[in-house]
């Protein structure tokens, strides 16, 4: 892969799985909003912007999906974390 996330053309980054997933009580830090894929992905994305907060969009490792959905390299190219901040 070239680096860029199909989904989006933005750099890649896998999410946090397990304990660190959890964002701390800090209302700027970083919060997961939901997992999506296109084209809700990017509508979303704008739609959190407009609202005025900062939107990471985070690659999602094989332990992040459903047990039966494990394995599909589908769900990893195409879906996506959604993360969220207020602009500090």
């Amino acid at each position: 892969m070239n680096g860029a996330d199909p989904a989006t053309g933005e750099p890649e980054r896998l999410a946090p799985a397990g304990p660190e997933a959890v964002p701390p009580q800090d209302p700027h830090a970083w919060s997961c909003r939901f997992i999506g894929g296109p084209p809700r992905l990017l509508e979303m994305k704008e739609l959190y912007e407009s609202l005025g907060y900062e939107v990471r969009l985070e690659r999602l490792s094989e332990a992040q999906l459903a047990e039966e959905c494990q394995g599909c390299r589908l769900a990893i190219e195409l879906f996506r974390a959604v993360y969220t901040r207020r602009k500090p």
